[in-house]
């Protein structure tokens, strides 16, 4: 629309444009999702993956015992690190790295020990305490 000198607007009227109709809408939908389900299914799709399920080795109550010892003897290491005022930061790393890495091997473990065994406590309190201690060294609390 343009508005001439004397403030009366010019209109023109549009050209009448009619779009060329090769069929209608459904019948173009349904011929493009034929294609697309033809070319799928010639597709090979690869299995399903099986939900992993950590192996943990049957053990007796000797062997338990050992295991959840050795691991609360480096969760003690770490203690001890932690109150010498002599052992930097840069030093206890190595120990708050092997502290982390048992803690993701011993929680398949904690899940094997029956509910009411007296080691599934102590070892659940002890992951627990190694996954915070962990995060607060990793985060910087220590830091003086």
């Amino acid at each position: 629309m343009k508005i001439n000198p004397a403030g009366n607007p010019d209109v023109t009227p549009r050209k009448n444009t009619v779009r060329k109709n090769n069929g209608d809408f459904t019948s173009i939908l349904q011929k493009e999702t034929a294609r697309i389900d033809s070319t799928a299914t010639s597709k090979t799709t690869a299995a399903p993956l099986q939900p992993f399920v950590p192996i943990v080795p049957c053990v007796d109550k000797q062997q338990t015992f050992h295991i959840v010892d050795s691991y609360v003897s480096l969760l003690e290491k770490y203690e001890r690190a932690l109150a010498d005022d002599t052992v930097s930061l840069k030093d206890m790393a190595p120990v708050v790295q092997k502290l982390a890495d048992e803690t993701e091997r011993m929680k398949p473990f904690l899940d094997s020990l029956a509910p009411d065994d007296c080691l599934r406590l102590i070892l659940n309190r002890a992951l627990v305490t190694a996954t915070v201690e962990t995060i607060k060294f990793n985060r910087g609390d220590y830091i003086a």
